[in-house]
């Protein structure tokens, strides 16, 4: 029985918050920062050209309506109180500003000492140690104020990003960011690509380009998944002079990356190891200032297991191993070789 389960599920699926305007129309100043293949298939997942979401996915609300509650019952009642009208467009007052395709929804805008100030809420797991603002509220942030300027109704330079402490509400910490137009620049001409996409490959998979991380909550990776994959079936095509002149040139310069890669690997061991004897030398472990912290602890062993062990075990007992085996999803392998 999941009593406690479904009625916050219905109540949180009650409570969603309705826009006043259509949000596959434009991209928001959130999701400018995303991987863009990612918005391109929310923008069109419902249209003729659009791609199905992951069977199953279910729409993980979790930390989205911790920051909405935080937001609703703590941060926008708190600068009410103080700032009372010259704190706007908060909670249900919030307004949408639009520039062509890029938009944006700000927590909000502060009017003070003469100057408008723009401020976003944001709340940050306890575990994170956070020491400047994450690069997509950066973004986010400077798109808002692109969009504000660029209206004209308000000029704003100046920006706050709080992260509220989920676990200890008391817990907040604020960085200001000054405008920079080359943003606003950059993510006018990231939306125009966006919306005017015809489709899914038109756009790089950024995501797993950047590491996989957002793909772990993309409701997209299994259809961006399989096209990644998705290796030629024929093997008798020859390649003409100048297509092997344009992969040798993209060989070439994928080996070199990883060259660099590998060398930064290696200088980072080295500044590494250089502290460690630092540390050693003045038998200090925990080192604070100037921005910068600086802490050596030691890390209890992981467990692992000898599977090969345990298989001859479980074969000597009798026990057939392989119904729990299962196969992973195919994958790929790209080899490159240059001499």
């Amino acid at each position: 029985m999941n009593i406690v389960t479904e009625a916050v599920k219905q109540y949180v699926e009650s409570q969603k918050k309705e826009w006043k305007h259509d949000r596959r129309q434009s991209v928001g100043a959130s999701e400018i920062g995303q991987c863009s293949r990612k918005i391109w298939c929310v923008k069109y997942e419902d249209m003729e050209c659009g791609v199905e979401r992951n069977e199953g996915e279910p729409d993980s609300w979790g930390a989205r309506e911790r920051g909405n509650l935080i937001e609703k019952h703590l941060l926008v009642p708190a600068m009410r109180a103080k700032y009372n009208h010259l704190a706007m467009y908060m909670g249900d007052e919030q307004r949408t500003f639009h520039d062509g395709y890029l938009s944006a929804t700000p927590d909000c805008l502060l009017h003070i000492n003469g100057n408008y100030m723009l401020v976003e809420f944001k709340t940050i797991d306890p575990r994170v140690n956070l020491t400047e603002p994450k690069p997509e509220h950066v973004y986010q942030a400077q798109v808002q104020m692109g969009i504000l300027n660029h209206i004209g109704e308000y000029k704003v330079d100046k920006a706050i990003i709080s992260y509220t402490d989920a676990s200890f509400l008391s817990e907040t910490k604020e960085f200001e960011i000054t405008f920079d137009p080359d943003y606003y620049t950059a993510a006018k001409n990231r939306a125009d690509k966006i919306m005017l996409g015809e489709k899914m490959t038109d756009f790089d998979p950024e995501g797993w380009i950047a590491g996989g991380k957002e793909c772990q909550y993309c409701p997209f990776s299994i259809a961006c998944g399989v096209q990644r994959k998705d290796v030629p079936k024929e093997t008798r095509n020859k390649a003409d002079p100048q297509f092997v002149a344009e992969i040798s040139d993209l060989a070439r310069q994928y080996k070199l990356a990883q060259f660099m890669v590998e060398k930064a690997e290696i200088d980072a061991r080295k500044i590494q190891t250089s502290i460690k004897q630092r540390l050693q030398e003045k038998q200090i472990r925990l080192v604070v200032g100037n921005g910068v912290s600086v802490s050596w602890t030691e890390v209890k062993g992981r467990e692992t297991t000898d599977v090969k062990g345990l298989r001859e075990a479980a074969e000597n007992a009798g026990i057939d191993l392989d119904q729990y085996t299962s196969v992973a999803d195919p994958s790929d392998r790209l080899t490159v070789t240059v001499k």
